[in-house]
């Protein structure tokens, strides 16, 4: 089992790599240090440690039986109080490294034996604090925008993450997408991410990446084609499906917009365009055509990245709109020849 200080020294080098979600404020950070609490612990053998109990309806189509904890609901033990105490004293990283340890701490002293923790999509300093400190846990991927915590001993998520991840098979298991093809209309189907991204300052590089500007170039030629007679549809993050969400897309966008569920609305003719989502990788391991949209920030460097780099289904964002039906065309031909035909051609 590593040591405290060896994994608070791995948190401290992923830095600013990693969101902040689930770190405490120095003022929350005094609070736990004095805390009182003692809530019951009700913990079968699968339990998802999250901040967000929100996590768990999905998490449970991956891990049946799943129970759920957040530790920072659980007393602190001792030695979780003595390393909060000393990062009231750090700087911002050092700091929320050595409270991610100490969460990961308490979490080690509670959880009975032969209980496997399960992290979904881990993504900031709290998720891999908990791994490092515990070990042996078990995840879901299904955005490959950050590097996998050390102490992994299974990755489940879509075929593709394991392509992304370079995955030995004996450690990946990929999961049931349920999807179901309900026409065989030749259609051009963009998928976009939720429509109020909300970019702290604290977030990982995921969040620094120019998502809005990507979102935009998506929305532009998807209406682009829809005048150039092209049967265009635009899908929404299910967060949006609502009066509210449409009144986020331009007026001529708004026409096109199927508010179906996305994998439940398919044809067995389209092609998909997405930024860096879920129903991007969920798509690409059934095998759909589908390109991704990208940008990429200054010093980015993500697992997703590094894959991208070979892949001729990546779409540059400054790229025109011709370029990209000719990329999509050679990536694609029988189903992109069906999309980008003229009405009179067909």
């Amino acid at each position: 089992m590593r040591s405290l200080y060896s994994c608070w020294c791995q948190l401290r080098r992923l830095g600013l790599s990693l969101d902040s979600s689930g770190s405490l404020s120095r003022l929350g950070t005094l609070r736990r240090v004095v805390s009182r609490l003692s809530l019951p612990l009700n913990v079968d053998t699968l339990v998802l440690v999250d901040f967000n109990i929100g996590k768990l309806k999905s998490a449970s189509k991956v891990w049946p039986n799943l129970s759920f904890l957040n530790p920072l609901e659980v007393r602190p033990c001792f030695r979780e109080r003595l390393l909060l105490f000393i990062s009231l004293f750090l700087s911002d990283v050092p700091r929320r490294a050595l409270q991610a340890t100490g969460v990961g701490v308490t979490l080690r002293h509670v959880v009975p034996p032969g209980t496997t923790v399960c992290l979904w999509n881990p993504y900031s300093m709290f998720h891999f604090g908990v791994a490092e400190v515990v070990g042996g846990v078990e995840v879901a991927i299904f955005t490959p925008e950050y590097s996998l915590p050390r102490a992994v001993k299974c990755v489940r998520g879509p075929e593709v993450i394991r392509s992304i991840y370079d995955l030995d098979g004996s450690i990946f298991v990929p999961i049931s997408i349920e999807h179901a093809f309900v026409r065989d209309d030749a259609l051009l189907a963009i998928y976009l991410t939720k429509l109020d991204v909300n970019q702290g300052s604290g977030s990982g590089w995921a969040e620094h990446r120019q998502i809005r500007r990507i979102e935009n170039r998506l929305i532009a030629f998807g209406l682009e084609m829809y005048r150039r007679g092209v049967r265009t549809e635009f899908f929404l993050h299910y967060a949006d499906r609502s009066d509210e969400g449409l009144s986020r897309l331009p007026a001529e966008a708004r026409q096109l917009v199927n508010l179906g569920d996305s994998l439940q609305t398919l044809s067995r003719r389209q092609i998909g365009l997405s930024g860096v989502s879920t129903i991007g990788f969920q798509l690409t391991s059934l095998g759909i055509p589908q390109a991704f949209a990208l940008t990429v920030a200054e010093g980015e460097r993500t697992p997703f990245l590094l894959w991208a780099r070979g892949q001729e289904t990546i779409l540059d964002v400054d790229s025109p709109d011709d370029v990209w039906m000719l990329q999509l065309l050679r990536c694609f031909p029988e189903p992109a020849q069906a999309v980008f035909q003229s009405p009179d051609d067909g």
